[in-house]
């Protein structure tokens, strides 16, 4: 079976963006304008006494989820980044074919269940 290393936060700018993130919706969460209209988070919500301890927070608590896309770029084969081309063909491999959200270029905003259907449904009509 394959290995999957995801290497969540190796480049030190996804943590600051992730805690700069949690630190903003935990300010937004605590005011007084949302208070009216939120239930308090009582103990659901994370504790941190400094940035070191969020990080490391962040780093225990992060998941993958099951909604992950854009690891198979498409591309001219002259790219160096591009996994595939653009019905989905592995650069490199034969007879491998990518019909997932590996090829979307960012992760959609709602369930992917629909666009990953479109997706298939597309290339494997031009398999034919």
């Amino acid at each position: 079976l394959p290995h999957v290393e995801h290497r969540h936060y190796s480049e030190p700018e996804d943590l600051e963006r992730m805690c700069d993130g949690i630190e903003m919706a935990m300010e937004l969460y605590s005011s007084s304008q949302l208070a009216a209209v939120v239930e308090p988070a009582g103990k659901r919500r994370w504790e941190w006494s400094d940035r070191k301890s969020l990080e490391e927070l962040v780093r225990q608590r992060s998941q993958t989820t099951n909604h992950c896309s854009g690891t198979a770029k498409i591309g001219p084969a002259d790219d160096s980044f591009a996994v595939t081309d653009s019905s989905g063909h592995v650069y490199g491999a034969e007879n491998l074919v990518v019909a997932d959200s590996s090829l979307f270029p960012t992760c959609p905003r709602g369930n992917i269940h629909f666009p990953v259907v479109a997706v298939a449904e597309k290339i494997a009509a031009g398999l034919t």
